[in-house]
């Protein structure tokens, strides 16, 4: 039936277009019915007459009632597909004019109109619609005295009406020279009622019958003087003593600059004082008074020239449990002010004019303990005050009873989600809040470091145990989390604050594993004493580093890593396996880059999609080693990073790394993973870095397994040039894997033996006539594989030929010869030489 009504409803709205009829509203569709009605226009006036259109089969009635029973009637009855003039427009509309007169109200009033409502024989006694009537209104709806005014009629009144300012309600003599307005599209009327206190607005409506109303009055405009207010601020739950510039007969605020609606009752003004009761939140507002009594209602709410400023004190937390110690603090305006202000809680909200002695004593530094559970009010007062003004009732405090919290895994496991069931007091008769239980290194429970909440209604609250949590924990439970800002009498929700349940044992999630090198294939063990379900996952992934760097240089986790962004950025390095309730192992591992990696856990029951970080692991691969390599005979220092703290660090001769390998050299490994070795190889070839790496089992670490971390090459360094020219100067480089062991060193040039002969080993240490060069290592050797001198050979060394040694007193090695020797001289023929011509060097 609703298609075929809503095509029997458009296709009479042609009708009425056809006709002429312009404007077309639909006034209401009820839920439990089929049946449509709209007006035209679509903002009916009082006492102007309407149309209505509806989907109401034939020999259907319409009408209007006052009453939601259809049992007050004040309209005809309209039969639809009859023809009783004066009620039907046509077959199915209908012809309507509500009166003011029919409602009890003055045609001009200011007072709200009562909701009507739509009734049929279709519907029986029930309404199917509301109709809701408008009258012509304009604002302001006041005036300033001999003040040109533009007044703004609203889009209930009609584009061509005619309006006109009178003297009085009989609309037949124009105020002073002004005459009639016919209302454009801006519905616009510009006037100045000069010093008028009561000007009525008259208009003449245009009808849906293309005829017009009888001119009659349609509103008022008071006359009034601007004024000012002198008492600009008040405190929200207070009273507060206006003064000003003029008297009120009713005052109130407002957040529209003309006071059309207002953000609270308005109040009558007692004799002699304009006492006023500030309910609004804090804020700016427009102070409201009707100076002059209205002709009906009240009269017009008209603006102070000045603002005024709600301020407004709290006590937090809103709720707190019975029975314990809960610290209160001052919130909202009350902060700044705090050290003049102090709290107390009552059983009422007159913070002790009729109940006397309140619940906590009054103080500045507040720690309440309420014995019973129920609704309390708290009060904030001027130090001392007992001045009924400097006292005042701020927000309810709801107490309840402490909520029972237990926790699935006991003890909790560092890494996993925890799953926290709160068991909510049956007795108390509180509305539905939030709880949060979450973790702390307080035993006061302070703040929380992890933490979950309920749904307002809901019983577990889940959380994450985080890996690093400090060694001393404690879980607590939060106040009722309740989002009705004190029921509305407040501009803040509750705080929380959290009360400590008791020390919460941690434990390790126990692992596994052996060593954890690079490219090497294993077996993870897992916790037998923890039992996931099947649809659990693990992620094995690389940890988030601040550089890209995968060589194991750095093993720093950024601060707000978590295992969803690490394996989204792992570039399909992670490995995931899917567990069952009887998985406790994870095969085959082998993780192809070093550095930190995150072992990750998704348990859909617990924490719903997100992975868990459960444990930090450290992967190895070959140390790094500086510089590269050593110089055979120079003393060395290598520095190793990328290893495990504590641990034994060597240099063998040997083929492999083994407890009886024999030691070139040997220290401990700091900390954080460092360590220098100290030695002077005297031979060439390669050394074996041997470390000492650790697995785990249960938590537990295993004894230091030797294993191969890389090589050190011992090679001698080699000079070049071998070849330097008379008085220009000649870079001398060395060349080695350990180049960079040179820095600060000298190179020493020995010349020929007496016997004219070249040496072939170098002196113990410089003489006068040893060449003496300082050696440096260049910003470009960036793998400490260069080292240089600077050497300008004299005329008179022109022949000679040098034996270059580097080191330090008491160690000099050779690098190889180096000859002085004359630059050749050049001739040319033709002198000079011409470009595209054959030439003779």
């Amino acid at each position: 039936m609703a298609p075929l009504h809503t095509l029997r409803a458009a296709a009479l709205f042609c009708v009425l277009l056809i006709t002429g009829v312009a404007c077309i509203g639909v006034t209401g569709i009820d839920a439990n019915s089929d049946v449509i009605v709209q007006t035209t226009p679509a903002q009916p006036l009082l006492d102007v007459v309407f149309l209505a259109t509806t989907s109401l089969d034939p020999d259907r009635t319409l009408y209007i009632s006052s009453t939601s029973n259809c049992g007050s009637r004040i309209s005809p009855i309209c039969t639809q597909g009859h023809t009783q003039v004066g009620v039907n427009y046509n077959s199915s509309t209908c012809i309507f004019n509500i009166t003011s007169a029919s409602l009890g109200l003055n045609a001009a009033t200011t007072s709200l109109i009562p909701a009507l409502h739509w009734c049929s024989s279709a519907t029986g006694s029930t309404f199917f619609a509301t109709l809701h009537m408008n009258v012509v209104r304009m604002t302001p709806a006041y005036a300033y005295y001999s003040t040109v005014t533009t007044f703004t009629f609203n889009l209930a009144t009609p584009v061509g009406t005619t309006v006109g300012l009178y003297t009085e309600s009989s609309c037949f003599k124009l105020l002073g020279g002004l005459s009639l307005t016919t209302l454009e599209s801006s519905r616009e009327l510009t006037a100045d009622i000069g010093p008028r206190t009561v000007t009525y607005v008259c208009a003449s409506i245009p009808t849906v019958f293309n005829s017009v109303t009888v001119m009659a009055v349609r509103s008022v405009v008071y006359g009034v003087s601007p004024y000012d207010i002198y008492t600009t601020q008040g405190i929200r739950h207070r009273n507060v003593a206006i003064s000003s510039s003029t008297s009120f007969h009713y005052m109130s605020l407002s957040t529209d600059p003309q006071c059309l609606t207002l953000a609270q009752p308005y109040q009558q003004t007692g004799a002699g004082e304009a006492l006023l009761t500030v309910k609004v939140p804090r804020g700016s507002y427009y102070f409201c008074g009707v100076i002059i009594r209205g002709l009906e209602g009240v009269g017009v709410f008209v603006p102070a020239r000045s603002t005024f400023e709600v301020l407004e004190y709290g006590l937090q937390p809103h709720t707190m449990y019975a029975e314990h110690a809960t610290p209160m603090s001052f919130s909202l305006d009350a902060v700044s002010g705090q050290s003049e202000l102090q709290g107390a809680l009552f059983t009422t909200a007159d913070c002790g004019v009729a109940s006397g002695t309140p619940v906590t004593s009054w103080s500045t530094s507040m720690t309440w303990t309420v014995e019973l559970p129920g609704t309390y009010y708290a009060c904030v007062r001027t130090r001392d005050s007992t001045l009924a003004a400097e006292v005042g009732y701020v927000n309810e405090v709801v107490i309840s009873n402490i909520p029972a919290v237990s926790l699935a895994r006991q003890p909790a496991i560092m890494g996993l989600g925890e799953l926290a069931t709160v068991t909510r007091s049956a007795i108390d008769d509180v509305p539905a809040a939030v709880v949060t239980v979450g973790l702390s290194a307080s035993s006061s429970c302070t703040t929380l470091f992890a933490g979950g909440n309920t749904t307002e209604m809901g019983s577990t609250a889940p959380f994450y145990v985080p890996e690093s949590s400090p060694s001393t924990i404690y879980y607590c439970v939060s106040n009722r989390l309740t989002t009705d800002a004190s029921g509305g009498n407040s501009s803040e929700s509750t705080v929380a604050v959290y009360y400590p349940l008791g020390l919460l044992e941690l434990r390790t999630y126990g692992l596994s594993y052996p060593p954890l090198r690079t490219n090497t294939t294993m077996e993870v063990g897992l916790d037998t004493d923890v039992t996931f379900d099947d649809n659990t996952t693990i992620c094995l992934t690389p940890a988030l580093l601040p550089s890209s760097s995968n060589d194991g240089t750095s093993s720093s986790l950024i601060e707000d890593d978590t295992c969803d962004a690490a394996i989204a950025a792992s570039n399909d390095s992670a490995i995931t396996f899917h567990l069952s309730s009887l998985t406790f192992q994870l095969s085959p591992v082998s993780f192809p880059v070093a550095g930190s990696w995150l072992l990750c856990v998704r348990e859909p029951r617990v924490m719903g999609s997100a992975y868990m970080r459960l444990r930090t692991l450290r992967v190895y691969g070959n140390a790094t080693v500086t510089p590269g390599g050593v110089i055979r005979g120079i003393p060395a220092r290598l520095d190793v990073a990328a290893i495990p703290p504590s641990t034994a660090v060597s240099l063998t001769t040997d083929s492999d790394c083994s407890a009886g390998m024999p030691v070139v050299t040997t220290t401990q490994s700091s900390l954080i993973g460092t360590a220098s070795l100290l030695f002077t190889y005297p031979t060439i070839g390669n050394l074996l870095l041997c470390v000492g790496y650790r697995g785990e089992h249960m938590s537990q670490g295993t004894a230091a397994q030797l294993m191969v971390a890389g090589t050190v090459a011992s090679t001698d360094v080699r000079v070049v040039p071998s070849l330097a020219v008379d008085s220009v100067l000649t870079q001398l480089t060395f060349s080695a894997p350990g180049a960079s062991l040179l820095r600060g060193h000298t190179a020493l040039l020995v010349p020929p033996n007496a016997d004219g002969r070249s040496p072939t080993t170098c002196p113990t240490s410089a003489t006068a006539e040893h060449i003496q060069l300082p050696i440096s290592v260049p910003p470009s050797s960036t793998a400490g594989e260069i080292a240089v001198a600077s050497f300008t050979p004299a005329s008179s060394t022109v022949g000679t030929a040098y034996l270059v040694c580097v080191g330090q007193a008491g160690a000099f090695v050779p690098t190889g010869a180096l000859t002085v020797a004359t630059a050749p001289t050049v001739t040319a023929d033709p002198s000079p030489l011409a470009f595209g011509l054959p030439a003779y060097v």
